[in-house]
């Protein structure tokens, strides 16, 4: 066994927990709830990231609706389900997607994180310092197996955070182009891994994976993100962080047109080329992608002129 897939993977479930055995202090202690349960601290972060505004109103009305629940309805409850099913498959699963995400990465890589379990937040799923998971999301369709899967993804998030510290690309381009192309190779390839754990953890109607498989939707995504770079030098920065947001993550467009970098460079040179290339930083991956891409499915790189 690898260094690698000896990585120290924590669930911590005590946000979570404190919703579903506590939901009538949660909801009358709100303030505090927000500012002393961790997976609740970086829900704020993130938003504070992305600039979104977090609806509380509509957080509040979803404990109510929890509070309101019998015992009986509660056990039989989606969010019962997908959090039993992740209290009995830990070791299950760190010992089939360890090795699964250290294939990506160079000997030695450590990818020891805390995954925070909590519901009824605005994004499924995310990456802020530690790992957050709504298991109350309507994103799962009450599939275990879909959190499962969407965990290897997340959790190659800090593989792609020890990639950064290899690449040396930062500060040859502008900021904000250096942002784009940066989401596009870290998105993509947390993307390509999942969509190739398919195996192990099955997802039937994950968005990405269907996008991914369909042809015409990848010549539509690519476009997009072309669309998006043709933007850069065009209008104002801010002006181009929200046609990046809308079109490359609301859009999807960064994770489909990265993974599908991915899959060319893997299948046709090699796990090794894919590591190798990573290594050396976004810039280079999109760079060597074009070179042994389809003509119609290349990456706008004009702005390196």
């Amino acid at each position: 066994m690898s260094s690698c897939e000896k990585s120290n993977i924590i669930f911590d479930t005590t946000t979570l927990e404190k919703i579903i055995n506590d939901p009538q202090w949660v909801l009358d202690n709100e303030e505090t709830f927000w500012a002393d349960y961790r997976a609740q601290i970086l829900v704020r972060k993130w938003a504070e990231q992305v600039n979104f505004d977090i609806p509380y109103q509509e957080w509040r009305e979803k404990i109510q609706d929890w509070i309101r629940l019998s015992k009986e309805e509660r056990n039989n409850h989606d969010l019962m389900k997908i959090f039993k099913r992740i209290l009995s498959v830990k070791d299950e699963f760190l010992k089939k997607a360890l090795p699964h995400n250290c294939s990506f990465l160079p000997d030695g890589v450590d990818l020891s994180v805390t995954v925070q379990f909590t519901a009824f937040v605005p994004p499924f799923a995310f990456a802020v310092e530690d790992l957050v998971i709504d298991v109350a999301s309507k994103h799962w369709n009450g599939n275990p197996e879909h959190v499962l899967n969407l965990l290897v993804h997340e959790i190659f998030h800090v593989g792609y955070s020890y990639y950064r510290t290899q690449q040396n690309e930062k500060g040859s381009v502008d900021e904000s182009l250096y942002k784009i192309f940066d989401n596009i190779a870290n998105e993509g390839i947390c993307t390509y891994v999942g969509h190739r754990a398919l195996p192990i953890f099955p997802v039937e109607n994950e968005r990405d994976y269907l996008l991914i498989d369909n042809n015409e939707e990848v010549q539509r995504l690519f476009a997009e993100t072309n669309s998006v770079l043709a933007n850069y030098g065009q209008v104002a920065p801010e002006d181009l962080l929200k046609i990046s947001w809308e079109k490359g993550v609301i859009g999807r467009a960064y994770y489909v047109t990265g993974a599908h970098i991915c899959k060319v460079i893997d299948e046709k040179e090699g796990r090794e080329k894919l590591i190798d290339v990573y290594s050396k930083g976004p810039i280079s991956i999109l760079q060597f992608y074009n070179l042994i891409a389809e003509d119609e499915l290349r990456i706008d790189l004009s702005s390196l002129d």
